[in-house]
C-alpha cells in the first residue's frame, strides 16, 4: 500500500511534466488574443488576424500561420489553436481570402499578406504584438485548401522554415499548380493524410503531393478510418461506405482519437524543426509512424526512403 501510494503521489507530482512530453497534450501557458485589423483580402475586402498567444510578454514567441479550409472558418480549429499556443506559440488565424475562392495562386497570395502583416506587427513599436513574435522561427500549417495553401508557401516563401499539410487537397483544376508547387518543397514538411477522407482522398491528393517533395526532411502519416472534417473541431463521424470491404459502411475513428494522432505528429514537428523541442518519441523519423502502422493507428506511413 506504502508502494501504490508514492507512486501515486509521483504521477501526480510530475504529470504535467511528463504530459508535456506528448506534444497532443496541452502546455502550461496561459493564453491571450491579439487582432490585427486594417488588411485586405486578395480582393479588396477588409480583414484581419486574430493572434493567440501566452499572456506571458517575457520573449518573443515562435510562430505558426494556421490557415483553414475551403469553405471553413478560423473558428472550427479553436482547439487546434488553442492546444498550440499553450504549448508556447503564437498562433495566427488565417481569415486573408473569400472562403469560396477556388484559385489555388489566390490563397497563396493571400497567404503572403498574413505573413507581411506578422512581420510588420513583430517590428511595429506602435503594435501590440511588438516584441511578441519570432519572425526566424515561423511554421505554417494547414487543413484541406489550407493544407494545399501551406505546401505553395513552403515552396515559394523564404520566411517559412516548417510546414504541416493536413489532408491537403483542391479542386481538380488547379490540382497540377499543387502538384508543381510540391516539387518545389525543400524545408521540412510533415504531410497527414485521412483513410477514409471522402472530400480529398488521400490517393488523389495527399499521398501524390507527398511523392513530389523535394526536401530531405518529410513524413507522411495517415490516420487510420479517420475522415476530412475530424482534423477540425467536429465533433461527429460518419458511416463511411466502403464498396470494398465488409461490412460496407464502416464507422469512421471517434474525432478526439483522430485529433490527438494529428496534434500529436503536427506539433511534435513543428517543436522539432523550430528548435523548440527535442522530439523524444521518434515522430520525426518514421520510428513512431512504423509502430502506429503496426498497432493500427496509423493506415501507412512514408519516409523518404519509404513510399505511403
Amino acid at each position: 500500500m506504502r508502494v501504490v501510494s508514492f507512486v501515486l503521489f509521483a504521477v501526480c507530482l510530475l504529470g504535467p511534466a511528463w504530459a508535456q512530453v506528448d506534444p497532443a497534450a496541452d502546455g502550461s501557458e496561459a493564453l491571450t488574443k491579439v487582432t490585427l485589423d486594417g488588411l485586405l483580402r486578395p480582393d479588396g475586402e477588409p480583414s484581419s488576424l486574430e493572434v493567440t498567444l501566452p499572456q506571458a510578454n517575457h520573449r518573443a514567441w515562435p510562430v505558426v500561420l494556421f490557415i483553414h479550409g475551403w469553405s471553413a472558418k478560423p473558428e472550427y480549429y479553436a482547439g487546434l489553436v488553442e492546444n498550440l499556443a499553450s504549448r508556447g506559440f503564437a498562433v495566427a488565424n488565417f481569415d486573408q481570402v473569400d472562403v469560396f475562392e477556388l484559385e489555388l495562386p489566390t490563397w497563396e497570395r493571400a497567404g503572403k499578406t498574413a505573413l507581411d502583416a506578422l512581420s510588420a506587427a513583430a517590428v511595429d513599436p506602435a503594435s501590440p504584438l511588438f516584441g511578441l513574435l519570432d519572425m526566424d522561427k515561423l511554421a505554417v500549417m494547414g487543413h484541406s485548401y489550407g493544407g494545399a495553401t501551406t505546401t505553395c508557401l513552403a515552396a515559394s516563401d523564404p520566411r517559412v522554415k516548417v510546414a504541416v499539410a493536413l489532408t491537403p487537397g483542391v479542386s481538380e483544376a488547379v490540382r497540377p499548380f499543387f502538384m508543381k508547387r510540391a516539387s518545389e518543397v525543400r524545408i521540412p514538411i510533415l504531410v497527414v493524410g485521412a483513410e477514409f477522407d471522402p472530400i480529398v482522398r488521400a490517393s488523389r491528393f495527399a499521398r501524390p503531393a507527398f511523392a513530389q517533395l523535394a526536401s530531405p526532411a518529410r513524413l507522411y502519416v495517415e490516420i487510420a478510418r479517420a475522415e476530412h472534417l475530424t482534423i477540425a473541431d467536429a465533433d461527429f463521424g460518419y458511416l463511411q461506405w466502403t464498396p470494398l470491404r465488409f461490412p460496407f459502411f464502416t464507422r469512421t475513428r471517434r474525432p478526439a482519437e483522430v485529433r490527438a494522432v494529428s496534434r500529436r505528429y503536427a506539433t511534435g514537428w513543428i517543436e522539432h524543426y523550430l528548435g523548440v523541442r527535442a522530439d523524444s518519441l521518434g515522430l520525426v523519423d518514421g520510428s513512431r509512424a512504423a509502430q502506429d502502422e503496426a498497432s493500427g493507428s496509423l493506415s501507412r506511413y512514408g519516409t523518404p526512403a519509404r513510399r505511403p
